[in-house]
């Protein structure tokens, strides 16, 4: 539907040519700088900018710069979201709100040879825990992160924040749990953009024999293999086993029925990231989907929708996201339209 309706209206879609920069003049946006095939081009406003290149979930130094206490974090969503229409908006004096919220953090699956993180598939299995770098336990352990967690916000003493996870993070598990199905998600397109498709394994030994899950026939050996105390992750797991045996986990608050011991050798031990959906930083927008300067005024003629510069602060949104791209989508477009044209073209430079 989408496709038919920009083919009957002629609006023409240029692949492959980023905007780089935003072109103002007179104290209003006239057009952007793009680049297409090593070169750059100027493409001129007819009434305004309207900016909906995303957030900056796969910018590792924005993510190290505007969002606390994770120095790894990895997007699960596409890679291209790398924070150009923030860097664009600052560079023309936009305010910048609500940089320090992301939905997540959650728990995910990493490996070097893709860019984006894959979402946990937890079999109903009980005889596992997640241990921060000191060995201990430091969460309720679930899908995607812990039980009654909301995209990465928790309750903690009757406050609630975002999610503390204290890297590096190992999944630790015994023989019953391995068997008990896939821990990735089987058929899954891992990075949908990139078609990197993996069939996880059901017994999850194929990512044994890949070096994924390490193995060790003791916890203490484990230990050793993943960099933490042995006798730290030994009291850990004794602590949990005794728990699961009386059927209590007054640490965290597991229920009954999703608690057994890590008791059946050997034991496995799975490194998990920090990793998020989206982030809801950016240039500030007004009701209006105008992009607001550091002065407080609207800078004319620019507006933007969507993830960038998302209306959300620190909460979660609850599909939000989807709803606010629709709603600033369609008033973004309908103000942006009703602008008075751009009188002149050659107030916008040209680059060969």
């Amino acid at each position: 539907m989408a496709r038919a309706r920009l083919a009957a209206r002629s609006i023409a879609i240029s692949y492959k040519t980023p905007a780089v920069a935003l072109v103002k003049d007179g104290g209003e946006i006239v057009g952007v700088i793009a680049e297409r095939g090593g070169k750059r081009l100027s493409i001129r406003a007819r009434r305004a900018v309207v900016l909906t290149c995303g957030g900056f979930e796969a910018n590792p130094t924005m993510l190290r710069t505007f969002v606390g206490g994770l120095p790894n974090l990895y997007p699960v969503g596409t890679p291209y979201n790398t924070g150009d229409g923030i860097r664009m908006a600052s560079e023309i004096g936009a305010e910048l709100w609500h940089m320090n919220n992301v939905s997540g953090p959650l728990l995910a699956f990493k490996v070097p040879e893709i860019p984006v993180a894959q979402w946990l598939n937890l079999p109903h299995g009980k005889s596992y825990i997640f241990i921060a770098a000191d060995g201990t336990r430091f969460t309720m352990e679930g899908e995607p992160c812990s039980v009654g967690d909301f995209h990465g916000k928790v309750e903690r003493h009757g406050v609630w924040m975002q999610q503390t996870l204290p890297t590096p993070i190992h999944m630790i598990f015994d023989e019953t749990y391995r068997r008990s199905g896939h821990i990735g998600k089987a058929t899954a397109d891992w990075d949908v953009v990139h078609g990197n498709h993996y069939d996880w394994s059901d017994d999850n030994l194929r990512e044994v024999d890949k070096g994924w899950i390490k193995k060790a026939d003791t916890v203490w050996d484990l230990a050793s293999l993943i960099g933490v105390s042995p006798a730290s992750l030994g009291r850990t797991v004794s602590h949990f086993n005794e728990a699961a045996a009386q059927g209590m986990d007054s640490d965290w608050g597991r229920t009954p029925d999703s608690l057994a011991p890590l008791a059946t050798p050997p034991f496995y031990a799975m490194e998990l990231t920090p990793a998020l959906v989206n982030t809801q930083g950016g240039p500030r927008r007004n009701k209006d989907a105008q992009i607001i300067g550091v002065d407080g005024e609207p800078i004319a003629r620019l507006y933007s929708a969507g993830e960038l510069g998302s209306i959300y602060s620190f909460l979660y949104q609850g599909g939000g996201n989807i709803g606010e791209c629709f709603a600033f989508g369609r008033i973004a477009g309908a103000n942006a339209a009703q602008e008075i044209p751009v009188e002149t073209a050659e107030r916008v430079p040209v680059f060969a």
